[in-house]
C-alpha cells in the first residue's frame, strides 16, 4: 500500500538510516541521493520513530512487509485511541466503537495513504488529549510526565503531528475551569517532557533549518492550495466509489491535501449536541471544532479552488517562530474531525439513552451510513523489488553512483527535470535500496537552494538537463565516458517507457558497453580509469 512519489523518501530512509548505523556513518548526511551534492535529511520527513519500530519486520519480511504493517497499524492504533478517548468521556463501549472506527476512515488518513508515511500516524492526536484529560482529572508529575511524552512522540513520528497535537491540548485546557486547569508547575514539566523526549528530531532539525539546510518558506498565496475550503467539509471526496461524482463540480471540489470530509452523519449529531448535551459536556470541543476548522482554511478563504484575498487567522500562526515552514494549513482538519467526532458520539450516546428500546436500530443505522460516507474507494499500491537491471547493478563489482535518465531533483518546492516526460521520478529512490549505490537523482521534502546551485554548477547535469529540455538549460552534450567517470558515476539507467530520446542519442554516441537491458530499461557501464 504504498504511491510512486514522496513515499519513496520513506521507502529509501528506513533503509538508509539502520545501513549507515551499522557503516558508523551519520545517517542525518548522506550523498547516496543528489550525488555527489548530498543532503542534510534533519529537515526531510523521515518518520525516524516509526522507522526504529518497524524495521524488526523490514529486517526479517522484507520492505513490502514493513510499509503494510506501518500502514495497518497507523489504521488501527487510530481507531483504538479515539476508542478509548471517548469511551473515557461517554461511557458507552458501543458508541465509542462506531465512531472511533470513523475517526480512523475519514479522508484525511486516505489523502495521505499512498505517499505520506508519516502522517498517517493520527493516533498521536486523541492519545494526548486522553492524556490531558487523564491530567486535569487528577494532576500528578507521572501524568505530566505521560502527556509530555505523547507530544513528544508525536514529535519522534512527524513535528507537524506534533504541532497539532499541542494546539489541541493547548486549546482544551485553556477550555477548563480556572479552577481545574492543571497547575503551573505540572505544565512546566509536561513541556520539559515534551522537549526531552523530541531532542532526538527537534535539535538537528532547529540546527537544519538554521543552518539554511530548509527549503525557503512558502508565501501565502503558494500555500492556499494546501488549504481546506468550505466545501471539502461538506462533500465527499472524488474518490468516493458512490458520491465522488458531486467534488467534480468547479464550486465543490476540493484540493487533495484540503479534504476534511468527516461524514455528514458525525456533522448532524455534532450540531445537534445542543440539544442532546449539557454544557459541560460540550466544553471546550465546540471551541476545538471551530480552531480545526478555521485554521485548515489557510491563509486566505478557498472556495471549490479559488480563493479570496481574505487574510484568515493562520496568517498569525505563520508568523511563530518555525512555523512558516508548516506548508499544508489543510492538516489542521485532523483538530476539527476529532472534535466532531467527539460531539457526535456524545450526541449518539444521549440519544440511545433517551431512547433505549430503539438504541441497537440507531447504532445500525449510523454505524451503516457512516460505512458508505467513510467508504475510502480504491487503495493505492504498487509491485514490491524493482525492475531486474537494478539487481545487475548490485551484482556489479563497481561502486559508482546511478546516473538515471530521466534526470529529476525533487526539493520539497519544486520538481527539477520533468518537463520532458511529465513522470515522477521519485520511485527511482526505492531501487535505489536493491543496487544500493549512490544516486544522482532524488527527492526530499526540504532542499535548500543552495545545494541546487551546486547541482547545477556540474557540467554533466546541465548538459542531461538541457537535452531534457529543461528550462534555462541549453548546454551542448559534450561530456564523454571519462567525464562521467570523473564525476564519480558508474551507471547510466536509460528509461525506454519515458523517453528522452536526445540523451539516448548521446548515450549511443559513447558506445560503452551495456551492463542489462530488458526491453524497457538499459544500463550502461561506465568504464573505470
Amino acid at each position: 500500500m504504498i504511491g510512486g512519489g514522496d513515499s519513496s523518501i520513506f521507502y529509501w530512509a528506513w533503509w538508509w538510516v539502520p545501513r549507515a548505523v551499522e557503516r558508523g556513518v551519520n545517517p542525518l548526511v548522506t550523498n547516496d541521493i543528489m550525488y555527489p551534492v548530498g543532503v542534510d535529511l534533519s529537515a526531510t520527513v523521515t518518520a525516524p520513530a516509526v522507522s526504529l519500530l518497524s524495521w524488526p519486520v523490514r529486517a526479517m519480511f522484507g520492505p513490502e512487509a514493513q510499509v503494510n504493517a506501518v500502514q495497518l497499524s497507523a489504521v488501527f492504533l487510530a481507531a483504538v485511541s479515539a476508542y478509548f478517548l471517548l469511551q473515557r468521556l461517554w461511557d458507552d463501549r458501543a458508541v465509542a466503537m462506531i465512531v472511533g472506527a470513523a475517526f480512523a476512515f475519514t479522508p484525511y488518513r486516505f489523502v495521505h495513504l499512498g505517499e505520506h508515511l508519516n502522517l498517517v500516524h493520527t493516533a498521536v492526536v486523541p492519545l494526548s488529549v486522553t492524556a490531558l484529560l487523564r491530567l486535569v482529572e487528577r494532576p500528578s508529575w507521572a501524568r505530566a510526565g505521560a502527556l509530555g511524552g505523547a507530544i513528544g512522540g508525536a514529535f519522534l513520528i512527524e513535528p507537524q503531528l506534533a504541532v497539532i497535537s499541542a494546539v489541541g491540548v493547548g486549546v482544551l485546557a485553556l477550555a477548563q475551569p480556572p479552577g481545574s486547569r492543571p497547575p503551573g508547575p505540572k505544565l512546566v514539566a509536561v513541556l520539559g517532557t515534551a522537549l526531552l523526549v523530541s531532542l532526538p528530531v527537534l535539535v538537528p532539525l532547529a540546527l537544519a533549518v538554521l543552518g539554511g539546510e530548509s527549503s525557503d518558506p512558502a508565501g501565502a498565496s503558494d500555500i492556499v492550495h494546501f488549504s481546506s475550503s468550505i466545501f471539502s467539509w461538506l462533500i465527499p471526496p472524488a474518490s468516493h466509489p458512490v458520491f465522488g461524482e458531486l467534488a467534480d463540480v468547479d464550486l465543490l471540489s476540493s484540493y487533495p491535501e484540503g479534504l476534511a470530509y468527516p461524514g455528514l452523519v458525525l456533522i448532524g449529531l455534532a450540531l445537534a449536541g445542543g440539544r442532546l448535551m449539557s454544557s459541560s459536556d460540550r466544553r471546550g470541543w465546540i471551541a476545538l471544532a471551530a480552531v480545526g476548522v478555521v485554521l485548515s482554511f489557510g491563509p486566505y478563504l478557498l472556495i471549490g479552488t479559488k480563493y479570496i484575498e481574505l487574510p484568515l487567522p493562520y496568517m498569525l500562526v505563520r508568523e511563530l517562530p518555525f512555523m512558516d515552514t508548516m506548508r499544508v494549513p489543510g492538516r489542521f482538519a485532523l483538530l476539527g474531525v476529532l472534535a466532531i467526532c467527539v460531539l457526535a458520539a456524545g450526541s449518539l450516546a444521549s440519544l440511545t439513552q433517551r431512547h433505549p428500546k430503539g438504541r441497537e436500530l440507531i447504532l445500525l443505522v449510523c454505524a451503516s451510513i457512516l460505512a458508505i460516507e467513510l467508504w475510502p474507494g480504491g487503495l493505492p499500491g504498487r509491485p514490491g523489488g524493482a525492475p531486474e537491471p537494478y539487481s545487475a547493478i548490485a551484482e556489479h563489482a563497481g561502486a559508482g553512483a546511478v546516473l538515471e535518465i530521466p534526470l529529476q531533483w525533487s526539493t520539497g518546492a519544486e520538481v527539477i527535470g520533468m518537463e520532458s516526460g511529465d513522470r515522477n521520478a521519485a520511485i527511482f529512490m526505492a531501487w535505489a535500496t536493491v543496487h544500493g549505490k549512490p544516486y544522482v537523482g532524488g527527492s526530499v521534502s526540504r532542499y535548500p537552494d543552495a545545494r541546487i546551485e551546486q547541482l547545477y554548477a556540474i557540467d554533466v547535469f546541465r548538459q542531461v538537463l538541457a537535452m531534457q529540455d529543461v528550462e534555462p538549460f541549453e548546454d551542448r552534450p559534450t561530456f564523454d565516458e571519462q567525464d562521467l567517470a570523473d564525476l564519480g558515476i558508474g551507471y547510466v539507467v536509460y528509461h525506454r517507457d519515458a523517453p528522452e530520446p536526445a540523451v539516448l542519442d548521446h548515450m549511443r554516441s559513447l558506445d560503452m558497453p551495456v551492463l542489462a537491458d530488458d526491453g524497457t530499461i538499459i544500463v550502461w557501464e561506465v568504464p573505470e580509469d
